[in-house]
């Protein structure tokens, strides 16, 4: 008979353990919104609120909307559509960020359930063990407030993985009419993510197949019904596909421009960045299993096979450099893939030889521990965002009094959230003030400009004292993560 901590039962309670928790973080709007939230999510409130899909907030909207009405054309739309025709039900930040967990819940319970037999049948502590801590180490990819399309696109790529490999035991008129969905719902939602699923699906398809022609056929019908229901998704969608499609291609000129990348900063954001902890650690041990299969498939496939798989791994390859690696901070773009990524890798560390398997095994279950560090320190941030006061709702009415009634306001990256009419804010740089303007920075992830210091008065100084937050007496973070910040009208 097996032990209670031994079966599924237990291992679902653990995986909706951690899924409260995350809905904790939405319903709280914890931590502050990552910076690319405003690129995303004010749309979302806008369109819930019935004030039009707009972005009055994000500077590149004014120069894709040729209107100047700052709509949001800069960008495939279903991710912020979706969210804010769902939060209509109760328009405002707390229910897009209520969906966020849902999404986020809904790709760690499906993970779960994939990744529970391996688990309930595995005798090895340390696998087991390593199984289990990959839930909360996946969980760190999808905090809710992040606030970007990954939320989404991750719980439709391991779909897709799901669905290939049940493709046998569907009918092929479902299984093609649900890979299109599938696909197209990708495409709508992030353009490079499914540039990369439609990838590694079609390499795939070639390594299995046993008709090369039939396949390319069958696959080239797939991108052709695929593009048309994109079409159709963007066109049904606010601003419809020949603006949003205008817009993209404005947008991408701004993107490939970026030159934030060096090796400090790849090692940062691959390796130590909280959102996606030792993510390089993963893709190495992915990319090794990887090799290996195709390697093995290439001896023994025909030529035909073998020259489409080159060139598909070109494909990637060179997509890998030009979207993935032109900017660091753009990982965004690979860890999206984290859910088939950490199964592949788990399924495939349970297959091979036991000198092998042991390095393997260390090795990820050191990746899932890491992360599950990065997971605990998230939540006594949040412990003591609840326990200073500095929480969403108290911060709004604190905005609300002393702020709402200013005129010309502008903001750092988290407090968009904590307004309720966003034309009136405008986004803080250096050089975009003037006298009598009211600039609100936020304490988290940052530092009082010090273009600031002798340029305004303070009108209300909410910020917290000491900054660094500490448990047991070890420093945990620079400063707090809660909605702390400092109000000032400039002289």
């Amino acid at each position: 008979m097996k032990s209670n901590i031994g079966s599924k039962y237990f291992f679902y309670a653990f995986a909706i353990f951690v899924c409260i928790i995350l809905f904790s973080y939405a319903l709280c709007v914890f931590p502050i919104p990552g910076s690319d939230s405003i690129v995303f999510l004010p749309p979302a409130l806008s369109y819930s609120r019935g004030l039009g899909f707009t972005n009055p907030l994000y500077f590149i909207a004014r120069y894709t909307d040729l209107t100047h009405a700052n709509k949001f054309n800069y960008y495939v739309p279903l991710y912020p559509f979706l969210l804010g025709s769902l939060s209509k039900v109760r328009p405002g930040i707390p229910t897009i960020f209520f969906f966020c967990a849902l999404f986020s819940s809904a790709n760690l319970l499906i993970y779960s359930k994939v990744i529970s037999a391996l688990w309930e049948q595995e005798p090895r502590p340390l696998f087991k063990i390593s199984i289990l801590l990959s839930v909360v180490y996946i969980s760190i990819y999808l905090l809710p407030t992040v606030g970007r399309p990954e939320n989404l696109t991750c719980l439709f790529v391991f779909l897709v993985y799901l669905l290939y490999k049940e493709r046998d035991k569907i009918g092929n008129a479902v299984y093609f009419l649900q890979m299109t969905i599938l696909l197209s719902l990708i495409l709508s939602t992030q353009i490079v993510c499914y540039y990369f699923c439609f990838l590694f699906f079609v390499l795939y398809e070639i390594m299995n197949s046993k008709n090369v022609y039939k396949t390319i056929l069958w696959n080239t019908l797939l991108l052709c019904c695929t593009l048309s229901l994109f079409c159709l998704i963007v066109q049904l969608s606010p601003i419809g596909l020949v603006s949003t499609i205008n817009g993209i291609r404005t947008h991408v000129d701004y993107v490939f421009t970026r030159s934030d990348r060096s090796i400090e900063l790849f090692i940062y954001y691959w390796l130590f960045a909280p959102n996606n902890f030792g993510f390089l650690i993963l893709f190495i041990l992915g990319a090794i299993f990887f090799i290996r299969e195709v390697y093995v498939r290439l001896t023994r496939s025909e030529l035909i096979k073998r020259a489409l798989i080159a060139l598909l791994l070109l494909a990637l390859i060179g997509g890998i450099v030009k979207f993935i690696l032109y900017a660091s901070p753009t990982i965004y773009n690979a860890s999206e893939f984290i859910l088939p990524l950490t199964a592949y890798v788990i399924f495939n560390i349970n297959k091979v030889g036991y000198k092998s398997q042991k390095a393997f095994m260390w090795t990820a279950a050191i990746t899932f521990f890491s992360g599950t560090v990065i997971f605990l320190r998230t939540l006594i941030l949040f412990a003591d965002d609840l326990k200073h006061e500095k929480n969403y709702s108290v911060a709004k009415a604190v905005i609300s009094k002393y702020a709402g009634g200013n005129r010309n306001i502008y903001i750092t990256n988290g407090m968009w959230t904590l307004f309720d009419d966003l034309d009136k804010l405008k986004l803080f740089n250096e050089s975009n003030y003037k006298t009598g303007d009211t600039v609100i920075v936020q304490q988290a992830y940052g530092r009082f400009p010090d273009s600031l210091r002798d340029k305004c008065t303070i009108i209300y100084d909410w910020r917290r004292y000491p900054e660094e937050v500490r448990f047991w007496g070890m420093k945990i973070a620079n400063g707090p993560h809660d909605y702390s910040f400092v109000i000032c009208k400039i002289k």
